[in-house]
C-alpha cells in the first residue's frame, strides 16, 4: 500500500516512529536552504541539536567545531540574509550534518 512503511520485521511503523527515523538518520538539503531568517548561522545550526534535547554543553562544542571546520566561525551571529549564497549553503549543510551526527 502507498504510503505505508513497515520494519523489516513486518510491523506498521507509527508516524511517531517515522518522525523519529527522520530525526535521527535522515538529513534534507534543499535548494534554496530553509535556513530560519530570524536564527543565527550558529542557531541555524544548533536547531537539531536542541530538537534532540542535546545540552547547551554538549551542543556548543560540536556547533562551534562545525562552523569552524567551514570557515564560518567568524560569520556564526550573521543572519542568512547576511550571509553570501555559498555560505548560506554551507550553514544548511551543517544543519543537517548536526542533524545526522547523533
Amino acid at each position: 500500500m502507498a504510503g505505508l512503511v513497515w520494519d523489516l520485521a513486518g510491523n506498521l511503523l507509527k508516524d511517531t516512529q517515522l518522525a523519529e527515523i527522520r530525526n535521527q538518520k535522515i538529513g534534507f538539503v534543499f535548494q534554496s536552504f530553509n535556513l530560519l531568517p530570524r536564527l543565527s548561522a550558529y542557531e541555524n545550526v544548533e536547531l537539531p541539536l536542541i530538537y534532540r534535547e542535546m545540552g547547551k554543553k554538549e551542543r556548543d562544542p560540536l556547533v562551534l567545531h562545525a562552523l569552524k571546520e567551514v570557515d564560518l566561525l567568524d560569520r556564526k551571529k550573521h543572519f542568512p540574509s547576511e550571509l553570501s549564497g555559498g555560505q548560506q549553503q554551507r550553514v544548511a549543510l551543517l544543519e543537517r550534518w548536526q542533524e545526522i551526527l547523533r
